[in-house]
C-alpha cells in the first residue's frame, strides 16, 4: 500500500507507472485520504485549504490522479459541505503529545486560524 500510494490512476505516477486496477485497492483509497490529509493541514509555506476546497480538488482530480470510486465514496463519506456554511473552515485539532513524538488526535472543531503555528 505505502509503495503503491504515489500511482495515478490515469498510469502518470511512480514508482512503476502502474494504471487503474493495477494499483492496490488499499493503496488507492490511502492516497486520496493522504491527499486530503496533506491539503487540509497547516504547512511552512502555506495555510491549509478548507474541507470544502479540499473535496472539490479530490473531485477535480477524480479519474485522472485518483480513483473517482474512491473520491466519490471519500466525499459521500466526508459529506461535501455543500450547504453547511458553519462548517466551512473548520479542521480537527492535532497535537503532539508523550515522549515517543506520537500525534493524538483532537476531534475538536476549531477555527483555522486559532490553530497554534
Amino acid at each position: 500500500m505505502v509503495l503503491a500510494h504515489h500511482e495515478r490512476y490515469d498510469g502518470a505516477g511512480y514508482p512503476r507507472g502502474l494504471a487503474g486496477e493495477e494499483i492496490p485497492l488499499a493503496a488507492r483509497i490511502f492516497a486520496v485520504i493522504d491527499a486530503f490529509d496533506a491539503m487540509t493541514s497547516r504547512r511552512p509555506y502555506r495555510e491549509p485549504l478548507s474541507r470544502t476546497q479540499a473535496l472539490k480538488e479530490l473531485r477535480r482530480n477524480a479519474g485522472t490522479q485518483f480513483d473517482r470510486e474512491i473520491v466519490n465514496a471519500f466525499v459521500e463519506a466526508m459529506g461535501d459541505g455543500v450547504g453547511r456554511p458553519e462548517h466551512e473552515g473548520l479542521v480537527t485539532a492535532g497535537r503532539v503529545s508523550g515522549g515517543n513524538g506520537r500525534r493524538h488526535w483532537s476531534s475538536t472543531p476549531v477555527q483555522v486560524g486559532a490553530l497554534p503555528r
